[in-house]
């Protein structure tokens, strides 16, 4: 999961609702989530 702008982020794309759609997804598919990791990158 990731959000690559800021406008990402303001139309509803945030970390928080990412992770919400890839928990259910994962549930969906009967993956494990194994672990999340968070990388702040500034360009």
């Amino acid at each position: 999961m990731r959000v690559s702008t800021e406008d990402q982020a303001r139309e509803d794309f945030s970390l928080p609702e990412q992770r919400e759609r890839l928990e259910t997804f994962c549930k969906f598919k009967d993956y494990k989530i194994v672990d999340y990791y968070k990388v702040n990158i500034l360009l």
